[in-house]
């Protein structure tokens, strides 16, 4: 392949978890009271990283809160009461909504925000990605 990464040289992983291995660069966490790391460059990528997350939470919230509320109309349409315990469990089979859940899922991790266990992988290429 004309584009593939013949090494692990040109791989580098900034995590957001401390975790360290031979191609992590722990970022030392930026959470409040936590260490920045020395490495300007890791900063820069953790943050691009950081706003592409922010803006895929944005996008996945919008969609799983529209998703209820498109199924809540279409169960209670006719008109009819029904029990908020009923109406949890219709929505909880709801395929959209267990899409969108699932989602959620993904991108808010183990934090409230979600930011706390992402890694970016960096990986060198000859293909220009951005002008400066």
């Amino acid at each position: 392949m004309e584009f593939q990464v013949e090494s692990s040289d040109g791989v580098e992983i900034i995590t957001e978890r401390g975790v360290r291995s031979r191609i992590d660069t722990p970022l030392g966490s930026l959470g409040s009271g936590k260490l920045k790391t020395n490495n300007p460059r890791s900063e820069k990528i953790a943050v691009i990283g950081r706003e592409i997350i922010k803006s895929a939470q944005i996008h996945v919230r919008k969609n799983f809160e529209e998703a209820v509320e498109k199924a809540k109309d279409k169960i209670t349409k006719d008109g009819n009461y029904i029990e908020e315990r009923q109406l949890t469990r219709l929505l909880n089979e709801d395929a959209e909504i267990q899409f969108w859940a699932a989602a959620l899922e993904h991108v808010e991790g183990a934090s409230l925000e979600g930011i706390q266990n992402w890694s970016y992988v960096l990986i060198e290429s000859r293909i220009v990605s951005s002008k400066n």
